[in-house]
């Protein structure tokens, strides 16, 4: 298995020591890898899980999902500057209430594409540039569909396999668009070639090629297989024994040079997880501590302002949630996306020669 567990030691290089003295402090100072500070217990917008999360026009924005206790399904639209304070685009966006949709920033707008309510699939697309006003496209030649993975790639909206129906019908075809009206299929379902056919499969932009991870199948099991493409049409295999548990309706992205995901369902889906795993080329996969915030699936992440973003979610029998968490960074000198001990000689760097610090590590963001 191509895993292990992340461990840290306070090891000199180029030349730069610390006394034993001060690397046990650090050390005593540092009880996680990570830490994630819940911005807020409960954001404005109603608790959901399904919803949809982009980053567009500096903010944070959340729209759309379920509330799975109640039945009830947004189409609400809400963006943030800090995770904390929201503002209500819109209470009801003109396309329908939805969950498992696809959401991405093309060409200076907001995207929103297929989605599920109740056992009714979308095949629609519509665009946004401020969350209030949506333009509706015409509808996407691809079956309507949920659970799918969209992306910007190489200058176009790609739409990655899928359930056509609750319960079964996945597929695994890719489609692409150029303007968010014609659209390309890249790749027939069931050609060779392809990654396994799952719903929920959660995917990213990594090392210029497309990646999918996991996700739920037609034989009634989560998988743990690791996939990328550089065209859509022919995947290729990274691994399938990465170390993490097999799961669907986790978190995925890419953050300083690495994949990081995190969370999701296994087993029947009554077995949710709030672990957290980074491989710097999808093969080799590193563990990390648990997150700091309660097991979940069905829940939004993002990158913005230098940090990792989960928002709200499904915790099983504890219903949804609202809650906004950050991963912290302050102080990760190494541009890893960890405070751990690896920050200790580029803090030392950082002191003595702040000109070769900065040309070292351009991405450190105070």
């Amino acid at each position: 298995m191509h895993y292990r567990k992340e461990r840290f030691m306070c090891v000199p290089r180029k030349g730069l020591v610390m006394a034993g003295a001060a690397c046990l402090l650090v050390q005593a100072s540092l009880a996680y890898a990570q830490f994630w500070h819940e911005v807020a217990p409960a954001a404005t917008w109603a608790p959901r899980c399904g919803h949809a999360s982009v980053v567009f026009q500096g903010m944070i924005w959340v729209m759309g999902g379920h509330d799975e206790p109640s039945d009830v399904y947004f189409n609400d639209v809400w963006y943030s500057s800090d995770g904390d304070d929201w503002v209500q685009a819109t209470a009801s966006a003109p396309w329908a209430t939805r969950q498992l949709m696809g959401a991405v920033v093309f060409q200076g707008k907001m995207w929103v594409m297929g989605g599920v309510r109740n056992s009714n699939c979308f095949n629609d697309v519509w665009c946004s540039g401020d969350g209030a006003n949506w333009e509706q496209k015409p509808s996407a030649p691809w079956s309507a569909r949920y659970g799918h993975c969209p992306l910007v790639f190489d200058g176009r909206i790609w739409v990655l396999g899928g359930a056509e129906a609750l319960g079964g019908s996945y597929v695994n075809d890719a489609w692409y668009t150029v303007d968010g009206e014609s659209w390309v299929k890249a790749r027939v379902d069931s050609a060779p070639e392809g990654f396994m056919k799952a719903a929920s499969k959660r995917g990213v932009v990594f090392m210029d090629r497309m990646w999918l991870t996991g996700g739920y199948t037609e034989q009634g099991a989560y998988t743990d297989d690791v996939y990328w493409s550089t065209d859509g049409v022919q995947w290729v295999l990274a691994t399938d024994a990465p170390g993490w548990l097999s799961r669907g309706h986790h978190g995925l992205l890419a953050f300083r040079g690495h994949l990081w995901l995190f969370g999701g369902y296994r087993g029947d889906g009554s077995v949710l997880l709030n672990d957290v795993w980074r491989s710097a080329d999808g093969a080799v996969w590193y563990q990390l501590d648990n997150a700091q915030w309660s097991s979940r699936a069905l829940h939004a992440c993002l990158v913005y302002n230098s940090a990792i973003w989960v928002l709200g979610g499904h915790l099983g029998y504890y219903g949804v949630v609202s809650d906004t968490w950050r991963l912290l960074t302050a102080g990760d000198l190494n541009c890893d996306g960890l405070v751990d001990f690896g920050d200790i000689n580029p803090f030392i760097l950082r002191l003595t020669n702040p000109t070769q610090y900065a040309l070292q590590y351009p991405c450190y963001d105070e």
